[in-house]
């Protein structure tokens, strides 16, 4: 088969055929992608259907090309990391690897963007070399070469996760936590929150549950279901709080329930209880999550 047939056929089509993805499977995930928008191997990893690294390994093998990891560990010059800036990087989910004088080793997630990639190398005046990834090392690779972080650094804090709308709710929240020295991203949406559980890991999600439920599924449930993540608490937050809801989303399982706006000082002791129990002291270094 050419490589202009190859690119014409379906992503999901090839997760099936290889064996790693059920037709079932692939049908509920084409569903929600539908329904949340985002790339159809997001949507699969999010539903902890299949892993990046599955993903990358099957269409290593589909396109012939070679699969690069430990990103984050290579000593990149600044030459070359000077020829995608990092939010090119994470717009375009490519990292630089290496640099010659006509060509530019680069590493990307998606082999049906390659003409996009060459075209950005024309831009470039060089010839793109691509190696496939998964999204995960890239994101590593851009917070160590282009942030200055590193693993270590990000441990040294507790990770809260917020899934909202992104109003100024949330934008209080994350301020109020910020505050205490922890860690917050901030994501919205059912997928933009699973994707930033599996990139993040944090120690403890506050989910505004209008935002993460969706027909049969549903945030809570789908990290429930998956022995990395089932560990986590969740929290929910809403602005329309009520007994009824309260007691089933807490016999479901959830670890708190919270009306909002509340006074900073009762969610930060909400989070720091969760902490405690969950984890142990909270104290300058966290546990990890097991």
């Amino acid at each position: 088969m050419g490589v202009l047939d190859m690119q014409r056929r379906k992503f999901g089509e090839i997760l099936v055929e290889a064996g790693v993805l059920t037709q079932a499977n692939l049908d509920k995930a084409l569903d929600l992608q539908m329904r949340q928008g985002g790339r159809l191997g997001e949507v699969l990893e999010a539903m902890e259907l299949i892993s990046e690294k599955d993903i990358t390994l099957v269409l290593a093998h589909q396109y012939g090309m070679q699969a690069v990891s430990k990103l984050a560990e290579r000593m990149i010059p600044d030459a070359v990391l000077n020829t995608v800036n990092g939010e090119t990087a994470l717009e375009k989910m490519i990292f630089p690897l290496r640099r010659t004088e006509k060509s530019l080793y680069l590493a990307m997630v998606n082999p049906l963007d390659k003409a996009d990639i060459e075209r950005f190398g024309e831009g470039l005046g060089l010839h793109i070399v691509p190696f496939l990834t998964t999204p995960e090392e890239i994101h590593s690779a851009v917070r160590k070469h282009y942030h200055g972080e590193s693993a270590s650094t990000l441990n040294k804090q507790w990770r809260v996760l917020v899934v909202s709308s992104g109003n100024e709710v949330s934008t209080d929240i994350r301020q109020a936590l910020h505050a205490e020295g922890f860690q917050v991203f901030d994501e919205g949406g059912l997928l933009d929150g699973l994707r930033a559980v599996l990139r993040h890991e944090p120690h403890l999600a506050l989910v505004d549950i209008s935002m993460t439920r969706t027909n049969e599924f549903d945030m809570f449930q789908i990290l429930q279901s998956n022995d990395v993540t089932r560990n986590i608490p969740v929290m929910a937050l809403t602005g329309n709080p009520s007994i009824e809801e309260e007691v089933r989303l807490l016999n479901e399982g959830y670890w708190d329930y919270l009306g909002v706006p509340l006074p900073h000082e009762r969610l930060v002791a909400r989070v720091k209880r969760a902490l405690h129990f969950s984890y142990g002291r909270v104290g300058d270094r966290p546990f990890a999550v097991v």
